[in-house]
């Protein structure tokens, strides 16, 4: 299995994971997942966010050749805090979570392996396109789960 499949490998296991989560107390689902951290549902709630940003930005900007662009990280967490809130099922919001991850899944797999290696640069940051990008995506997510 080369580099490639294996990173998006582990982006298809946050959608079994996902799975587990469907019998999950409502009351654990909505209670932080530790002192000053967000609830389940926030979590994923911002993951869904997060995913949407790199399939309508990330994911163009690498087919492009042009520069990413990210929304202030602040405003863009709590509007997905404030969507675990607004009142969204469950169930919906895993539905929400697998159909965004696995339409991501199908975007990375349509990358040609040169666009997966490449770079870039916004700003004074520069960040990894494509495949390392994809490796630092799921490096970043998992802080919130550790």
């Amino acid at each position: 299995m080369n580099e490639e499949t294996n990173i998006i490998n582990e982006f298809r296991k946050y959608s079994s994971w996902l799975n587990t989560l469907e019998d999950m107390d409502e009351t654990l689902w909505a209670k932080p997942v530790a002192k000053d951290r967000w609830s389940v549902s926030e979590i994923i709630a911002h993951i869904i966010y997060w995913d949407n940003h790199l399939l309508s930005e990330v994911l163009l900007s690498v087919r492009h050749d042009k520069g990413m662009t990210f929304p202030d990280f602040d405003t863009q967490n709590q509007k997905a805090a404030d969507y675990a809130k607004s009142g969204i099922s469950q169930a919906k919001l895993l539905e929400e979570a697998r159909n965004t991850r696995e339409h991501f899944i199908r975007e990375l797999n349509e990358l040609p392996t040169d666009m997966l290696n490449a770079s870039s640069s916004r700003s004074n940051y520069t960040f990894s396109r494509g495949k390392q990008f994809a490796v630092d995506s799921i490096w970043f997510l998992l802080h919130f789960l550790l």
